[in-house]
């Protein structure tokens, strides 16, 4: 199996091509706290109960001492590199806004699927939107979504703990 580094935010990130000759995504997560193992117990439970095509697929995990690898289905792209095109080496350019609209429709419906399951994703940006070869919209890194027990999805909601929002909070 060839292993291939790939650019992600948390944890590493690889592509590789499994024995069914798929191309595939490896998610490896250092688990050095019972917080942090939680935290992807959590990530792993919430993604994998979601069952909706515009969520990107985790096939399954494994544990290797204090890490946890997630694999996933690879995706070629993301919104944000989408949304902005990289021209030369300092401009940035805007994507064709017709480009980019079926993408936020599909995002939409998910999210609407999501909260139907009570399920906040609270880390949606575009980087987190994913595009797989065939132009289709991957919702993932479930890492910070929380099942809503109260069932109010569409209350304003600026984070929780380390994650409030004070700029929304407390806006001067």
């Amino acid at each position: 199996m060839a292993i291939i580094p790939i650019e992600g935010s948390e944890g590493l990130l690889f592509s590789a091509v499994c024995k069914k000759r798929e191309i595939i995504a490896l998610k490896v997560i250092l688990c050095d706290s019972p917080e942090k193992k939680a935290m992807t117990d959590k990530e792993v439970e919430t993604q994998g109960s979601i069952g909706h095509n515009n969520v990107a697929l985790l096939h399954r995990r494994f544990r290797m001492q204090d890490l946890i690898v997630l694999v996933l289905e690879l995706c070629s792209t993301d919104l944000g590199k989408m949304l902005w095109k990289r021209q030369g080496t300092s401009k940035w350019m805007s994507s064709d806004e017709d480009e980019i609209r079926p993408h936020l429709r599909c995002v939409l419906e998910t999210l609407y699927h999501l909260h139907s399951l009570k399920i906040v994703h609270h880390d949606l940006k575009p980087s987190n939107i994913f595009i797989g070869s065939e132009a289709e919209v991957k919702v993932g890194d479930f890492g910070m979504a929380f099942v809503d027990d109260e069932g109010d999805v569409d209350r304003p909601s600026y984070g929780k703990g380390k994650e409030l929002c004070q700029t929304l909070k407390d806006p001067k």
